[in-house]
């Protein structure tokens, strides 16, 4: 099995997602991330305060997969998740050993 971990725009998430859902590859975890690279600090308002912000707000999404398709997952993550921007997009690939899953009866009660 492969973890695959990539950081992607926010406006590509739902190409990836697509992209790989049309693959066969389901059961993907997407986290909202802060990504504190080299860019400059730029202004923004919320909720009509001015703050300077250092950092660009990314998605990174998660999945394990055989890792007979790991391949597959990374070009397609690559090739869907393309913004035509200097941005620094990543995925890392990585070996899981094992992985086990609990089913929850009810709050607190595994089976």
């Amino acid at each position: 099995m492969k973890k695959i971990e990539a950081i992607i725009s926010p406006g590509k998430l739902e190409d990836v997602r697509e992209a790989l859902s049309s693959a066969g590859i389901q059961g993907i975890t997407v986290t909202e991330v802060r990504d504190f690279n080299k860019q400059k600090e730029h202004k923004e308002i919320y909720r009509g305060s001015e703050y300077n912000v250092s950092y660009l707000i990314r998605f990174k999404l998660e999945a394990i997969v055989p890792q007979h398709l790991a391949p597959k997952a990374v070009a397609i993550i690559v090739k869907s998740g393309q913004s035509g921007k200097k941005e620094h997009d990543k995925i890392f690939v990585s070996s899981v050993n094992d992985v086990s899953q609990v089913y929850l009866n009810g709050p607190g009660e595994s089976v």
